[in-house]
């Protein structure tokens, strides 16, 4: 699974040595001049890992602001900002709003290229548990009403016998929706579905 390296500079030169020292690691470089260019033409779905590194000071839409809308939108990108100066506010701000790192200009490309990669790991780390969650979920569909109900009692911990009492069925027929849930979950008991349940179901 290759990584890619998004970069919004509205300077042609620094976008150049951002492109270089990303290429020279080995990653793929998409890069754009404004922040509007880059949402114009950015696709966040795929499960391949990304990272952007983006300028605060633009003309237009700055960095900030086009971190946040990334995060507002539900964008898992990882942003790490990158400005000429060090500003507090402005870095806590970014922060607060879901950006991974604030970087000040000029940073070694060693350490630059220690946090892309850092930053990559995590998104890996987000798209594979979004995947996992997708395919759950198309799981989940796979159900049954009867078997829907029986399975959303079991994540509340309730027995065959408390299932029966409260559809008001038989604990043969509950064993039976919840073996035919199971299997269409992927799951061998109840213990692998509550893990599961912990996170993907509600």
């Amino acid at each position: 699974m290759k990584a890619a390296v998004f970069v919004v500079d509205d300077d042609a030169d620094v976008r150049d040595l951002l492109k270089d020292a990303c290429t020279s690691a080995g990653f793929p470089v998409v890069a754009h001049g404004s922040a509007g260019e880059f949402l114009a033409a950015y696709d966040d779905s795929g499960n391949e890992p990304r990272c952007l590194l983006l300028d605060v000071h633009m003309p237009g839409m700055d960095g900030l602001e086009l971190s946040k809308r990334l995060r507002a939108s539900g964008a898992l990108i990882p942003v790490i900002l990158l400005t000429a100066a060090a500003e507090v506010a402005t870095a806590v701000d970014a922060m607060r709003h879901g950006a991974f790192d604030f970087l000040e200009k000029p940073i070694s490309k060693e350490a630059l290229l220690s946090r892309i990669q850092q930053a990559l790991e995590r998104d890996e780390a987000k798209r594979a548990e979004r995947r996992r969650k997708e395919e759950f979920e198309d799981r989940l569909k796979r159900l049954s009403a009867r078997e829907r109900a029986v399975l959303d009692l079991l994540v509340e911990a309730q027995n065959v016998k408390q299932i029966a009492a409260t559809l008001h069925i038989s604990v043969q027929t509950v064993a039976k929706h919840r073996s035919r849930a199971l299997r269409k979950l992927g799951v061998a008991n109840d213990v692998e579905l509550a893990l599961l349940a912990a996170s993907h179901i509600r």
